[in-house]
């Protein structure tokens, strides 16, 4: 199991968050930012070894990761969807590059699934009340 401090301490060291009282709180500052805490867990539960290389994703990625597989060093992604932008996010990803990549969706539902169209390796993750469920 991962240490607090392990976990929080790069989400501060890097501008991405900073501890509030006894939470911790996303610099966007406002109301809690769902989104980027969705992604946070996402990440720590794709890299159960440790709390891998990161960095703030940029627009529609809330967060973006860094992990070895197959002795290639590869970029993880995380995007949320919400109802209503799958066709700008599906613009926004229309040429990326694909090679070593792989986006995590986190749809609002499973329906929204079959309205995103992206050339790269891509699972989508769910969140219900049991916790995040992974579907290729």
């Amino acid at each position: 199991k991962l240490r607090f401090a392990e976990t929080v301490r790069p989400l501060c060291d890097s501008g991405l968050a900073y501890i509030g009282g006894e939470y911790l709180i996303d610099r966007c500052g406002g109301s809690p930012n769902l989104a980027f805490i969705k992604s946070v867990d996402v990440m720590l539960l794709s890299e159960p070894e440790g709390v891998p290389q990161f960095q703030k994703g940029n627009d529609p990625f809330t967060l973006t990761f860094f992990k070895q597989r197959e002795d290639k060093l590869w970029r993880y992604d995380i995007c949320p969807v919400r109802p209503g932008t799958e066709a700008r996010i599906n613009a926004a990803l229309e040429n990326i590059p694909a090679k070593y990549r792989k986006i995590l969706f986190l749809p609002d539902s499973m329906e929204q699934q079959a309205e995103i169209h992206v050339a790269c390796e891509h699972c989508f993750v769910l969140h219900d009340k049991d916790g995040y469920h992974f579907y290729q």
